[in-house]
């Protein structure tokens, strides 16, 4: 369940601010138009990273593993959420730092967990890539959001994987299958 309020949670921040703004250069640039285009909304870029940030660290810290690289599942959501408390990705400075390290350290260490603790990564990279494709198409300029793309693609395929990891959706191919 919780993978699914995940997705819903990502698609719906996204698809808004590109309803709102068209396409940004990034992710984290929806701060910065949140907080300059509708007058000091910026904390909903906060809020949407911290509520990803804690259903990731939900779904991946009640992972049952004695491996020795478990800790891989709290450096992901923790960068996640260094990302949302650090909002100044542009610029120079310590909060532009702590923005793109945890962003990046994020990213990787989600990579990483979804490669060592479950099977079915390679189908949210392809899911993540296709789901990026499709979005590249209908952006005209898609050169100029290139960063866009590729949290995106980052994002989509650890979320994807956590989905297709999750019960209900095992339950449900069970089922059809």
């Amino acid at each position: 369940m919780l993978s699914l309020i995940l997705t819903t949670v990502f698609i719906v921040y996204v698809f808004v601010a590109i309803l709102i703004f068209g396409f940004p250069s990034s992710i984290s640039n929806t701060y910065y138009l949140y907080e300059s285009k509708k007058k000091g909304l910026g904390y909903i870029f906060t809020i949407f990273l911290w509520i990803e940030a804690f259903i990731v660290a939900v779904i991946m810290l009640n992972t049952e593993s004695s491996s020795p690289l478990a800790w891989t599942g709290f450096i992901c959501p923790a960068g996640i959420a260094f990302c949302g408390c650090a909002v100044l990705s542009e610029g120079t400075g310590m909060e532009k730092n702590v923005h793109v390290i945890g962003a990046w350290t994020g990213v990787a260490f989600g990579i990483l967990w979804c490669i060592l603790f479950t099977n079915c990564y390679l189908g949210g990279l392809f899911t993540g890539v296709l789901f990026t494709l499709c979005g590249i198409s209908s952006d005209t300029d898609w050169l100029k959001h290139k960063v866009f793309w590729a949290e995106i693609l980052g994002f989509t395929s650890i979320i994807t994987c956590l989905l297709i990891n999750s019960q209900i959706i095992q339950q449900f191919i069970a089922n059809v299958l």
